[in-house]
């Protein structure tokens, strides 16, 4: 079983300056779907608000909870979802104080 420190509990929206605007918790959760609310489609981690929201798609990307770890995966967004400088095409495994970029919009996990 991972240390505790491996566990991943929120999703934090951070700023220009790195600073936390809002965060999502993620306990309990086994799948997080990430990007804008609307008619169609709920989000769990609604980006509309984001200054780069024109570039992020409806539904652009999900995180699943899969054997102990969360795992980042790539909608088929236009803009794209990158982990650590690499633009994914296939799910990634992600760990705390990692940041995902969902086109500019940065989201630290914690």
């Amino acid at each position: 079983l991972p240390a505790d420190d491996m566990t991943i509990r929120q999703l934090v929206l951070l700023d220009e300056q790195n600073k936390p605007i809002k965060s999502w918790e993620l306990s309990g959760k086994i799948a997080v779907i990430i990007g804008k609310k609307n008619e169609e489609e709920e989000v769990d981690v609604d980006l509309e608000d984001c200054e780069y929201s024109t570039f992020i798609n409806p539904q652009h990307a999900a995180l699943n909870f899969c054997q102990n770890f969360w795992y980042v995966e790539d909608l088929n967004s236009q803009n794209g979802v990158q982990v650590k400088n690499k633009v994914l095409n296939r799910p990634c495994r992600v760990m705390p104080g990692d940041i995902i970029y969902i086109a500019n919009t940065r989201l630290l996990l914690t």
